[in-house]
């Protein structure tokens, strides 16, 4: 009964985690991003001191697929993900969607891609940094708390800019975990793939 007065949007879930305790879901990315940067640390140090005395090339240990029907695929369905992943980040203060899921749909595009066409390959694909788009999606969350702090209210608390069209600050915010979750689990596949 709440969502559609206070929160202005239909899906509850995404209403309660991005409008009545976005502080909350602050600190989870935070702690997502912060355990993924450990993470990618760990496995680069464990890289460093278990060093083959004969290195081996990139393209053994991360092989691209080969098949052609399934390179055509995966080029064919990458703007597809992305195009979907937006949509999802998109209509997620109404129906089911957000920036998490729009997020691993997002990475999963690109995690296809690099399948077919290899880590290198993908991470030009993406055009950022991982570790640069996790930062910038903390810093848009943080940012989407701003407004509500310059008006004397509680930071992160929900402003709303365009009454019929229900745009505020809890879509920025959610583009934030967006950016958050794709950087991670980018970050951890390509670590992983190197």
């Amino acid at each position: 009964a709440f969502g559609p007065t206070l929160g202005h949007g239909r899906n509850i879930v995404n209403v309660i985690l991005v409008d009545f305790r976005a502080f909350d879901t602050m600190g989870e990315i935070a702690v997502l991003a912060t355990a993924a940067i450990g993470v990618r640390a760990l496995l680069r140090l464990g890289a460093q001191e278990n060093t083959v005395p004969e290195p081996v090339p990139a393209r053994q240990m991360a092989r691209e697929v080969r098949s052609p029907i399934f390179r055509t695929a995966a080029r064919l369905l990458m703007p597809l993900l992305l195009l979907f992943a937006v949509f999802l980040l998109f209509r997620g203060h109404n129906q089911p969607g957000g920036g998490f899921v729009g997020g691993l749909v997002a990475a999963a595009a690109f995690a296809l891609y690099a399948i077919a066409y290899g880590i290198e390959r993908a991470r030009q694909a993406v055009l950022v940094r991982p570790l640069t788009m996790l930062g910038a999606g903390l810093l848009i969350a943080l940012a989407s708390g701003v407004p509500a702090a310059l008006r004397g209210q509680p930071f992160l608390t929900a402003q709303w800019m365009l009454e019929p069209v229900a745009a505020g600050t809890p879509m920025v915010f959610d583009i934030g975990v967006f950016l958050v979750v794709t950087g991670v689990v980018l970050m951890m596949i390509f670590t992983l793939a190197e």
